[in-house]
């Protein structure tokens, strides 16, 4: 009825469109999304095809359902970034403490367990962005019970300060009681940004590089060489070679 009365973009409103006629122990119906994808797809003028909703369980439940509706949802996407066309869909990650979706969420990871939630978020965003879905992932801040973590960081550059042996990038973190806003702590966030870098990145290599890597690479030696260095011996054990250009 939309497409014949004009409409080019079909959204999906669904609080989570990946367990569209699922069963009661919350195991996606691949068959019956694939379908259901394929076939407003099919629709005469339908030009855009947007799910509103998604949660990230199922997605690493059933990774081929994902690879299979992937390409049918990137053809069909508005969005287009850096030249790259994919498709994108809201996910609720809503917080990364495993004791608040204990205590509020506790079905939030079915039929993982919330212990697993951490490994669940990783994994599912890890699999949409091989499949060209691009999720745009939301907080719930202020959750009961939530533990005085807001922190506020500040970050300078300042190229001159080799000359005096100091870092060039010079960080100061402020812990905030999120109650009143009163401080509660300085911290120097030099040292702690360069490890939180290090550690990030080597989070993204272990999802994204090949497993079990012998050589790695770095474009210049400096601090974020070494961190990222040290994140990633962790991760890898498998590693017997640094290359590095400078």
């Amino acid at each position: 009825m939309n497409a014949k009365n004009g409409a080019r973009m079909i959204i999906l409103a669904s609080e989570d469109i990946f367990l569209y006629q699922c069963n009661d122990k919350f195991l996606p119906n691949r068959e019956a999304i694939s379908e259901l994808i394929k076939s407003i797809a099919a629709v005469p003028g339908m030009e855009f095809i947007q799910p509103a909703h998604a949660a990230l369980a199922p997605v690493v439940c059933d990774p081929e359902m994902i690879e299979e509706i992937g390409p049918v949802l990137r053809e069909k996407s508005y969005w287009i970034t850096n030249g790259t066309r994919h498709s994108s869909v809201e996910v609720g990650m809503e917080t990364g403490s495993i004791r608040l979706m204990k205590k509020y969420m506790p079905r939030k990871m079915l039929p993982f367990k919330p212990e697993e939630w951490h490994d669940v978020v990783t994994k599912a965003i890890e699999i949409m962005n091989e499949n060209y879905i691009w999720p745009l992932a939301t907080l719930i801040v202020g959750l009961p019970e939530e533990t005085e973590k807001d922190t506020v960081k500040v970050v300078n550059s300042h190229p001159e300060n080799r000359k005096y042996g100091l870092p060039t990038v010079m960080a100061t973190i402020i812990l905030i009681d999120p109650r009143t806003g009163a401080p509660k702590a300085i911290m120097g966030g030099t040292w702690i940004t360069a490890l939180r870098t290090g550690a990030a990145g080597a989070i993204a290599t272990k999802y994204l590089a090949n497993p079990n890597p012998k050589t790695v690479g770095f474009v210049g030696a400096g601090t974020q060489a070494r961190t990222q260095l040290m994140g990633l011996q962790i991760v890898f054990k498998t590693i017997e070679e640094v290359r590095v250009w400078t």
